[in-house]
């Protein structure tokens, strides 16, 4: 038969979260008990007293809080279709994804170059979409064998494309990233080192020097393939 409300010894959690009923002479007087409170997780010792119990000032640590869900990454869109078997030029140029306005249309130098670089059907010229998360999907998805870009800094139309391919070919593993050509054209000389490390490009050309640009656009690479690989694996 169970004690009444009145018998029995009433122990409240310092949270307030819980009260716990005990039989009057449990604990006896002057002995200790303990419990975890289901409200606040912490493990409470007490101690008996005349008046009722004295909780001691120190708690054993909290059972840990329950864990807060985590975000999930939006996925990515589905890449873009690509012709079959044909290596891929990504591309990030005003002139070449949209053409300039005149009456030329995207009939321009450097149009022409990487037409004459990478012919089809070996090749596939794609200019990047206006949507990071689409480049990021084509980076990540068709791993581009040539990537030619704008600089981002001059700000002419295809600034924010170009950074997006720029920022998602970097987030690549090495081994991925090795295996292709990235290409700038800017203001600034050929061959410059020191641009093209902070671009973290393989090559930078004159954007304005458009002589013989399909040779140099070839040129480039075939030097980036002829460089030695950082991950060969080792012949025992």
């Amino acid at each position: 038969m169970s004690q009444s409300a009145a018998e029995t010894l009433a122990v409240t959690c310092p949270c307030g979260g819980h009260t716990l009923r005990l039989a009057p002479d449990k604990p006896p007087l002057g002995a200790k008990a303990a419990f975890t409170c289901p409200a606040c997780g912490l493990r409470r010792t007490f101690t008996r007293t005349a008046s009722g119990v004295a909780f001691d000032d120190v708690a054993t640590a909290p059972s840990p809080p329950p864990a807060r869900p985590v975000a999930k990454a939006p996925s990515l869109p589905a890449p873009t279709p690509v012709p079959p078997g044909a290596a891929l030029v990504l591309t990030a140029l005003p002139d070449i994804s949209e053409g300039p306005a005149g009456p030329d249309g995207p009939d321009t130098p450097w149009v022409r170059a990487v037409a004459a670089a990478f012919p089809a059907p070996g090749w596939h010229v794609l200019p990047a979409s206006h949507d990071a998360r689409q480049i990021e999907a084509d980076v990540r998805f068709h791993r581009p064998a040539v990537v030619l870009v704008a600089d981002p800094a001059e700000g002419a139309g295809g600034d924010a494309r170009a950074q997006a391919l720029l920022t998602a070919v970097a987030a690549l593993p090495g081994r991925a990233r090795e295996a292709m050509t990235v290409i700038v054209l800017g203001a600034f000389a050929t061959g410059d080192p020191l641009a093209a490390f902070g671009l973290g490009a393989d090559v930078v050309l004159a954007v304005a020097d458009t002589a013989d640009a399909a040779a140099r656009l070839g040129a480039a690479r075939g030097a980036t393939m002829a460089k030695p690989s950082y991950f060969r694996a080792e012949q025992g």
